[in-house]
């Protein structure tokens, strides 16, 4: 099972509380599209860097660049 680092790292975190954060964070988006730029896998490892772009429903253009770390 592929567990994201992130999640390893938060699990003390309420998960309640970090679901609301994103969907609140993904309700005033009218779009979001992610897009894989590369993956890079070496043992047990796999880095997968990305852009998230979204369109806010007031009009203003969300743009980011993300690298997560996945742990098999």
């Amino acid at each position: 099972m592929v567990k994201p680092l992130f999640q390893q790292l938060t699990r003390t975190m309420d998960q309640r509380v970090l679901r609301a954060m994103f969907d609140g964070f993904v309700s005033v988006l009218e779009s979001l599209h992610f897009d894989i730029v590369s993956t890079t896998a070496e043992a047990d490892r796999v880095a997968v860097e990305f852009t998230c772009r979204g369109v806010s429903h007031a009009g203003p253009v969300y743009e980011n660049e993300f690298i997560n770390l996945y742990r098999f």
